[in-house]
């Protein structure tokens, strides 16, 4: 986490039941305190078509990690914002 005030990065302890892969090439948008994940390359695994959410609102020295959502949600929304 970036601790803006004192200009460190600092590492945070994180819980969930299920935490994304490392990857490269993904999506990530902050909306509000939340971080949305989608997709990306995974060097052992390959191309990912996951989405996580990651509430940074709730963020101290211990953060709820992402939540992994279920793929119909997410292909109905991005059903529903395109038309």
């Amino acid at each position: 986490m970036l601790l803006v005030d004192e200009k460190k990065w600092s590492a945070i302890s994180v819980s969930g039941d299920e935490k994304p892969l490392s990857r490269s090439a993904a999506t990530m948008v902050s909306v509000d305190k939340k971080l949305y994940l989608f997709g990306g390359l995974n060097q052992s695994v390959g191309w990912l078509d996951d989405f996580f959410v990651f509430n940074t609102g709730n963020c101290g020295s211990d953060c709820e990690f992402f939540i992994n959502v279920p793929k119909m949600v997410w292909y109905w929304a991005i059903c529903y914002l395109t038309g």
